[in-house]
């Protein structure tokens, strides 16, 4: 059974077709926030790199354009309920890259999962691997992942897993859409949500 469940990361990243993209000027980043919201803002131009990034301490906030990949970094640890990082993809999107067509987007997650059921980390690594693999040493932790193509929805999930002590579970989970046309802040919401309510469904399923 869970008994607590925490979310440290959150991002959302955006790919846009390389014909016809206008990278945006850099005065336009610094425009996006104003104020208390600014307060200790960096902005990083590297052309070497094709990057440019913008970092708001104030928000918990990342701004990081890769050539034409837009990823957009939650450090505040704020359940989507709670994050403005909705908030901060439809102000990014509207501002910098009005009129820009994507290839598909998507949003990553990571979460601490604890339990009061001890999870058997020797067991799991058991059932993948003999005996001699260990030979004299300690198995610290043990991991897995899958894949999950949901075509008919435009969809790819995959899911990462990681016993990390006898009572803790680290999640990584990272949604693609196959979609050209950016969600809205409402819709981005509820996309975000859906995700971080599905987690526990899908840790509950796991078999100890």
């Amino acid at each position: 059974m869970i008994t607590s469940k925490s979310l440290f990361h959150i991002n959302f990243v955006a790919v846009f077709k390389d014909e016809g993209f206008v990278v945006p000027d850099n005065s336009l980043f610094n425009t996006l926030y104003q104020g208390k919201e600014a307060e200790g803002a960096r902005f990083i131009d590297d052309p070497l790199a094709k990057t440019k990034m913008l970092v708001l301490p104030a928000m918990n906030l990342r701004i990081i354009l890769e050539g034409t990949r837009l990823r957009l970094d939650d450090e505040s640890g704020a359940e989507p309920g709670k994050s403005r990082l909705a908030t901060a993809v439809a102000k990014t999107v509207s501002k910098l890259f009005s009129g820009q067509q994507a290839l598909g987007f998507g949003f990553n997650m990571d979460f601490y999962f604890r339990f009061n059921k001890v999870l058997t980390i020797k067991d799991y690594f058991d059932h993948f691997f003999k005996e001699e693999v260990l030979k004299k040493y300690d198995l610290r932790d043990f991991g897995f992942q899958f894949t999950l193509d949901k075509s008919s929805e435009k969809l790819q999930d995959i899911w990462f897993f990681k016993i990390t002590s006898p009572l803790e579970l680290a999640v990584h989970t990272n949604r693609h859409f196959n979609l050209t046309q950016l969600p809205d802040q409402e819709n981005l919401q509820k996309l975000l949500e859906t995700c971080y309510n599905e987690a526990d469904f899908v840790v509950e399923s796991l078999k100890f």
